[in-house]
């Protein structure tokens, strides 16, 4: 999902009353509401991608794969997001402001595009950090294949980027980087050719 931009800032009580009537998406960080837009082919493929090697990887655990749909709460920070995808370990732990809002991810996964990238790697990250379900945020290039894996290690993150396959410590899971970039070539190429015509 990118991020369309920028719009007035609401209080926290305000954003969740005026996105609960809104047709679209808008995530609330500080007090400033931005808005979510579509996604590129590409961005989607890698997102399927992803749920389907999680979902087999995850088949008879107690472990929840969710999509771009579900919203986070960070409790301890100012932040209501909407990852790419997510995984939720063990008893899944709604906001007690807010029904629809999740606030125990084990895994939160975004897929990078030109307009969030930055915003995904710094103030998003840091947010994130602040839940104490969370064991790892894992970042997915659309341009390389690229998947970065920030762990937490006590009080400690650690960064490590995939080779051959990505390694989930805190899930005990790991995935080809061929599952995750599945057909993304074809993706690409088809994006290199709309974009020369």
């Amino acid at each position: 999902m990118t991020a369309a931009g920028k719009m007035e800032r609401m209080s926290e009580a305000e954003y969740l009353a005026w996105e609960a009537e809104q047709a679209g998406k808008h995530e609330w960080l500080n007090g400033e509401i931005v808005a979510m837009s579509g996604a590129r082919a590409l961005h989607n493929l890698l997102v399927a991608n992803l749920v389907r090697a999680l979902q087999r990887g995850l088949d008879g655990r107690p472990c929840d794969v969710l999509g771009s749909d579900q919203r986070v709460m960070v409790a301890d920070s100012t932040m209501y997001a909407y990852p790419d995808l997510m995984v939720v370990c063990g008893q899944p732990v709604l906001s007690p402001t807010d029904r629809m809002s999740l606030t125990n991810p084990t895994v939160v996964v975004e897929v990078l595009s030109p307009s969030t990238e930055a915003h995904d790697r710094g103030a998003k990250f840091a947010h994130y950090r602040q839940l104490p379900s969370l064991q790892a945020y894992v970042l997915v290039s659309t341009e390389l294949d690229r998947v970065e894996v920030f762990e937490r290690d006590g009080a400690e993150w650690r960064f490590r980027e995939a080779g051959a396959s990505v390694r989930l410590d805190c899930l005990s899971l790991t995935l080809s980087m061929a599952e995750v970039y599945w057909r993304a070539d074809l993706y690409r190429a088809a994006e290199a050719e709309a974009a020369a015509e």
